[in-house]
């Protein structure tokens, strides 16, 4: 499963609408994007 089905699914699960990424590295996880 990729990063972004895995968030998509946990958002679903916990019925949430988004998520806030702040960190630079989490960002570079989540989008994959390293640039």
């Amino acid at each position: 499963m990729s990063r972004l089905s895995n968030i998509q699914k946990t958002l679903k699960e916990e019925n949430l609408d988004a998520i806030l990424v702040t960190s630079p590295y989490n960002l570079r996880y989540v989008s994959n994007f390293t640039g």
